[in-house]
């Protein structure tokens, strides 16, 4: 059964977090790609609450160790909001995103793919907070501004890829 499949994966994991951990230690930066694997992992399954846990430990880590404004603080961000849409709390989603966005333009520039990209699931997430937020107030149009970003988010993104195929194309001649 895949539950089964999970739980193993699950178990290796675990072993390999245990022995980053008792060769480099708990605060190690190697063990944040393996604690992101777990929170996933916990995610699939439904153990949200051990999913936080582990997304948790790992963002900790990437504060402590690149800070709040780095690119592996913002990756992190991104698994809570994985988490965060996953169990409804699309406002929490959101807010997550939207931070994480803020890094990577920074860090990034507007027009790179990868902004690109998050500007989109961003804007996404936002429609999604929108609707919900609508459903749970009884009016089910989507605001203006959501809509409005969304379609920013898309043109953003084009003129992102548009960049790079650029950028590819040249290097190319």
């Amino acid at each position: 059964s895949k539950k089964g499949e999970y739980q193993k994966a699950t178990k290796l994991l675990s072993a390999i977090l245990k022995s980053k951990v008792e060769s480099v230690g708990e605060t190690h930066k190697s063990i944040c790609t393996t604690l992101n694997y777990l929170g996933e992992q916990n995610l699939i399954v439904g153990n949200y609450a051990e999913a936080d846990v582990y997304f948790n430990r790992s963002l900790q880590i990437t504060k402590n160790i690149y800070g709040e404004k780095s690119i592996p603080y913002a990756t992190s961000l991104l698994y809570y909001k994985q988490l965060h849409s996953s169990i409804g709390d699309y406002e929490k989603a959101e807010s997550s995103i939207q931070e994480a966005l803020a890094i990577y333009t920074k860090n990034y520039g507007e027009k790179n793919i990868k902004t690109g990209v998050l500007m989109h699931e961003a804007a996404l997430a936002t429609f999604q907070t929108d609707i919900y937020t609508n459903r749970k107030n009884k009016t089910m149009s989507a605001s203006t501004d959501t809509v409005g970003d969304f379609l920013t988010a898309i043109r953003n993104a084009s003129q992102a890829n548009k960049a790079v195929i650029t950028v590819q194309w040249s290097r190319l001649r």
